[in-house]
């Protein structure tokens, strides 16, 4: 069977939806099942809720706080997307595929990652394909007057695991991967105008007050952003359809309630690995608090270096 044949059965298989096996957490205090967790450092909190749908869902929904538990939620959602470039017929949510696949996560107190791996069946042998590692990063920078600043770090790192022998030979593969953001700056969710400040990076203004925003950075190979309102054709709905899709360089400026999407495009030979990142800063520090804030964040450094 081609490697195309193989992916496609893997994908149909999911809309089965198997039961699927769990492995064990690499840390015992991660006993629980589930994707969800919450973590802080200093006055940053974030919580992915548990995600439960499968591939065709809208993924996990989530709370980013920079202010404490009690802070304004920021962030509603923030979950990935992922298409075999000539296999998959369209973009699925990142999650276990089919019963030969995995999951499993660990953490610390300040982040975690969420491991997924792909595998096929080849005669009695179960084989890797491809190893996703999504993995979830707060940090908290202080307080500066009234104002709390912090940052969610939303990182992956795909790798090509074909190439482990006579029945898992090395094959090439394309893997198209979407980041989806829906943004609530300090808890408003309409209102919102959106700024492009550079090649990859995005930011977002509060209508009623301007020092309200947000910067959304993204590095990877082929970044993509895309920023759309959350109506019926959003960038979501794009993700979420059933068609192939591609992001394009657009920012719709509003106002209105906002939403954002990136794509990366991993060209992964046997073994490879290749990864991307998406920086949310809230909010956006002026000269004057950055200058404040720069023994905080020094200190905050530190302490992770040091852990």
């Amino acid at each position: 069977m081609s490697f195309r044949r193989e992916m496609n059965a893997l994908r149909a298989a999911s809309l089965l939806r198997m039961a699927l096996p769990i492995l064990a957490a690499a840390s015992p205090a991660l006993a629980q099942v589930g994707s969800g967790q919450t973590i802080t450092n200093n006055n940053a909190v974030f919580t992915l809720n548990d995600y439960t749908g499968g591939q065709a869902g809208t993924g996990a929904s989530t709370v980013f706080s920079v202010n404490g538990n009690a802070g304004a939620n920021n962030l509603g959602q923030a979950w990935w997307w992922g298409r075999v470039q000539g296999s998959d017929p369209r973009e699925f949510a990142v999650t276990v595929s089919n019963a030969a696949s995995s999951f499993s996560k660990s953490s610390q107190a300040d982040s975690f990652t969420l491991t997924y791996n792909y595998n096929r069946t080849v005669g009695a042998t179960i084989v890797p394909v491809m190893k996703l590692e999504m993995t979830y990063t707060v940090i908290g920078l202080g307080i500066s007057g009234a104002q709390a600043f912090g940052k969610l770090v939303q990182s992956v790192t795909v790798t090509n695991m074909t190439g482990t022998g006579a029945s898992n030979p090395a094959t090439a593969f394309t893997y198209n991967l979407f980041n989806y953001n829906n943004l609530a700056v300090f808890g408003t969710n309409g209102n919102k105008t959106a700024v492009q400040t550079g090649p990859n990076s995005v930011r977002f203004i509060d209508g009623l007050n301007p020092l309200r925003r947000a910067d959304y950075d993204v590095s990877g190979p082929g970044a993509t952003i895309q920023v759309t309102s959350t109506t019926a054709s959003s960038v979501r709905n794009v993700l979420t359809d059933g068609n192939i899709s591609n992001l394009v360089n657009s920012i719709f400026g509003g106002p209105a309630n906002l939403e954002v999407a990136s794509q990366f495009v991993f060209n992964l030979a046997a073994g490879q690995s290749q990864s991307a990142s998406v920086v949310l800063t809230i909010p956006t520090p002026g000269a004057a608090a950055l200058a404040a804030l720069g023994a905080v964040t020094m200190i905050g450094f530190r302490r992770r270096r040091g852990s």
